[in-house]
């Protein structure tokens, strides 16, 4: 299940960085960078968060 979840994620990121390159062909190019550096910070936010959470329940546990 976790496996899903980063691959979702994965996808999630991808398709909204996909949307970016198809909106610079419309719109301008700070929306396209806006848009990408959102995703990433979104993204990797969730990775860190989860992160954190998963070596605080370890530690928890081997106490």
């Amino acid at each position: 299940m976790k496996k899903f979840n980063y691959t979702l994620w994965l996808v999630l990121i991808l398709l909204t960085a996909a949307f970016g390159v198809l909106y610079s062909k419309m719109y301008h190019y700070e929306v396209v960078l806006l848009m990408s550096l959102f995703c990433g910070v979104w993204g990797n936010g969730y990775l860190l968060v989860n992160f954190i959470g998963r070596m605080r329940y370890i530690l928890r546990t081997e106490k």
